[in-house]
C-alpha cells in the first residue's frame, strides 16, 4: 500500500565479512525439517525462469542443488512425480545414503521413500528403471504407486499391477486431493510428501490446494526463448486465486540461490 514503511533489506550472501558455516548433512536436514503431513515441491529454475534445458531439469542443476535435492528426499516419506518427469529425468527408485538412512530410521520412517508416478494414460513400461532397478549396498525399495484413473486403459492398469500399486482416483482425470490422502495413509511415519513436478504436476497442486511450501533452485543461467517455464501447462486462475508465499529461508551455494517459500494464503483443500 502506498506509504506502507518498506521491509528492511538484508544482504544474506555472498558480500564482504564473514560468512556462516557451511551445512553438513544433518545441518540441512534441520534447516530443511519437514513438516508432518505437508507436501512439499523442490524445482530448479533459470534466472528466465525455464525449468530445463535440452529437455531436462538437471541441466540447470549442479553439485549444490544434488546435495539439496538428496535432504529432501531423505526427508520426504513419499516422493511424487509426473510420468513425463519420470521418463525424461530417467527416474528410479528413490536411493538414500546409509546414514540418512539411519537417521531416517530414528524418526520412525521407513528406509526409503516411496516413490509414486501420477499419469492419466498409464502408459509406462513395467520393465522400467523405476520399477525393476535394485542396489547391493541398499534395502529393497517399497513398491512404486501408480497414480492414474478410471479412463487409461485398463490392460495397461494390469501390466502395472505386477511391479507396482496401482491407485486408481478419479475418472477420466487423476484426482489429485483423493490421490494424496491416500499416499498419506499408506505411511507409516507423518505422510510427508515430496513432490519434483513437473510443472504440469505443480500447477495441478496448486490449483487443488494441497501445496504446503515450495522450494526453488535459482540457477544463475539464462535459457533464452523456446523453454518450458515454471508455470507452463498450468491452468489460468480467476481473479483473486493467486497464492501467496512468504519466503521462510535462503541458502546459497556453487553459486545458486536456493529460496523455500511457504504458502499463506490457498483455496480450502477438499
Amino acid at each position: 500500500m502506498p506509504g506502507d514503511p518498506a521491509p528492511p533489506i538484508r544482504l544474506l550472501a555472498p558480500g564482504p565479512g564473514p560468512r556462516p558455516e557451511p551445512l553438513g548433512p544433518e545441518g540441512l536436514e534441520e534447516s530443511y525439517a519437514h513438516r508432518a503431513g505437508e507436501l512439499r515441491a523442490n524445482l530448479v529454475v533459470s534466472l528466465d525462469g525455464a525449468v530445463e534445458l535440452d529437455g531436462r531439469s538437471g541441466a540447470l542443476g549442479g553439485a549444490a542443488d544434488r546435495e539439496l535435492l538428496a535432504t529432501l528426499r531423505a526427508l520426504a516419506d513419499v516422493v511424487l512425480v509426473g510420468a513425463g518427469t519420470a521418463r525424461s529425468e530417467g527416474y528410479g527408485p528413490v536411493w538414500v545414503g546409509r546414514e540418512r538412512m539411519q537417521r531416517r530410521e530414528r524418526r520412525g520412517q521407513a528406509p526409503l521413500p516411496t516413490l509414486a508416478v501420477v499419469t492419466r494414460s498409464a502408459e509406462l513400461d513395467p520393465q522400467g528403471r523405476l520399477f525393476v532397478e535394485r542396489r547391493p549396498d541398499q534395502p529393497a525399495p517399497p513398491r512404486p504407486v501408480v497414480v492414474t484413473c478410471l479412463g487409461a486403459p485398463a490392460e495397461r492398469r494390469r501390466r502395472l499391477e505386477d511391479v507396482a500399486e496401482v491407485l486408481v482416483a478419479g475418472d477420466a482425470e487423476v484426482d489429485l486431493p483423493k490421490a494424496v490422502a491416500d499416499l498419506r495413509g499408506r505411511t507409516e511415519a507423518g505422510g510427508r510428501i515430496l513432490t519434483e513436478g513437473g510443472p504440469r504436476l505443480l500447477g495441478d497442486l496448486v490449483g487443488a490446494g494441497l501445496l504446503d511450501e515450495l522450494c526453488l533452485t535459482h540457477s544463475p543461467v539464462i535459457a533464452g526463448p523456446g523453454r518450458v517455464r515454471l508455470t507452463d501447462g498450468w491452468s489460468q486462475p480467476g481473479t483473486g486465486d493467486h497464492p501467496e508465499l512468504t519466503l521462510e529461508a535462503v541458502h546459497s551455494g556453487g553459486g545458486q540461490l536456493f529460496a523455500r517459500y511457504r504458502l499463506v494464503a490457498r483455496a480450502p483443500r477438499r
